[in-house]
């Protein structure tokens, strides 16, 4: 079984799929593509939003850098990774839990942010006290309206791209203590990051890397 992952920064995102693939734990053949592929620095910041009405993405580059980006700027170039991705894999994974209805393709298409979506509406009610985890305050808008569903909603800003294990820590303190639910609303976040917020929190975690892998496993077995 081939599979295609498409992210909105740079490929390849061995930070991402390191933790995802030990997990299917079978012999899968993995094609990568970036909407940012093959642009240099000066191009990128030029993808970067325009105003507080762009949809806000984050994400990361090859060599470890954070960078901001406009949805707009960048659904054609994802759209080309799909295209040429599609051609040698049966299924293709988006690396963002970002909300891209505009997005097509004539196979199996794995888009996280409707598997999060729907995985907590199933599990909570609206009175629910839900926390989300998302890397930058400049994204708070779309999120409240991702959630809307949601009366006590809590949200925090953490870069999983900058932030240090203390600043996690640091964090936990800070989240309200009557969550039921906290969800790391990013592909960014790690497996390593999760176990610690879960251990400081105890509390459930929903980490979409994990939903991810789960999905892909029962898919390719």
């Amino acid at each position: 079984m081939n599979v295609g992952f498409v992210t909105i920064g740079q490929s390849p995102r061995r930070d991402v799929l390191d933790d995802i693939l030990p997990i299917i734990n079978y012999n899968l053949k993995v094609e990568e593509c970036g909407a940012l592929d093959y642009l240099n620095y000066d191009e990128i910041l030029n993808l970067k939003p325009e105003n507080a009405n762009d949809y806000i993405l984050i994400s990361r580059l090859r060599d470890g850098r954070e960078v901001t980006l406009s949805k707009k700027k960048i659904i054609d170039r994802m759209q080309d990774c799909i295209n040429k991705l599609e051609k040698n894999n049966e299924i293709i994974v988006l690396l963002c839990t970002g909300e891209f209805p505009e997005l097509k393709s004539n196979n199996l298409l794995i888009e996280p942010s409707l598997l999060l979506y729907n995985i907590v509406k199933s599990i909570i009610q609206p009175e629910t006290t839900l926390s989300i985890l998302i890397p930058s305050s400049s994204q708070i808008n779309e999120i409240k309206q991702k959630w809307n569903f949601i009366k006590n909603l809590n949200i925090y800003p953490i870069s999983p791209y900058q932030s240090s294990e203390k600043d996690y820590i640091k964090l936990s303190k800070k989240i309200n203590k009557n969550t039921n639910l906290l969800v790391l609303d990013c592909i960014g976040y790690s497996i390593k990051i999760r176990k610690l917020m879960s251990e400081y929190l105890k509390k459930p975690v929903i980490l979409p890397r994990l939903i991810i892998a789960d999905l892909i496993k029962e898919l390719t077995f």
